[in-house]
């Protein structure tokens, strides 16, 4: 899999809706509607925010982490699930607020999950 920094944002989005599903990239990207995902993942058509980009960079990260042990399903369950090595916020929830500023939290409640 290919470093999530190298990718273009049309790529990560592309790569994430595939992965976890429209809405819930709609969810982290902070967007109330799938069609702006469409739209993000579409070279050219609409480029997303700088400021969702490095929180959906980090979503991509750890999901290639995760999918060496889970399947996307899981992975997506994991996301939206109330995580208690997050204070019983959700890892979505975090990447929504704040970006990869929780990276290294978000990180290590991913590593917990995989035991």
């Amino acid at each position: 899999m290919v470093d999530p920094k190298e990718l273009s944002d049309a790529e990560v989005v592309r790569e994430l809706r595939e992965l976890l599903g429209g809405k819930l990239v709609a969810y982290m990207g902070n967007v109330r509607d799938t069609a702006t995902i469409r739209r993000w993942a579409t070279d050219g058509a609409e480029r997303p925010p700088s400021e969702v980009m490095p929180g959906l960079r980090l979503a991509l990260d750890l999901t290639h982490l995760l999918l060496h042990w889970e399947h996307p399903e899981v992975i997506q369950a994991w996301f939206i699930g109330m995580n208690p090595y997050l204070d019983d916020v959700a890892a979505a929830t975090l990447i929504r607020d704040h970006g990869d500023e929780h990276a290294s939290r978000i990180r290590a409640a991913a590593r917990s999950f995989l035991g």
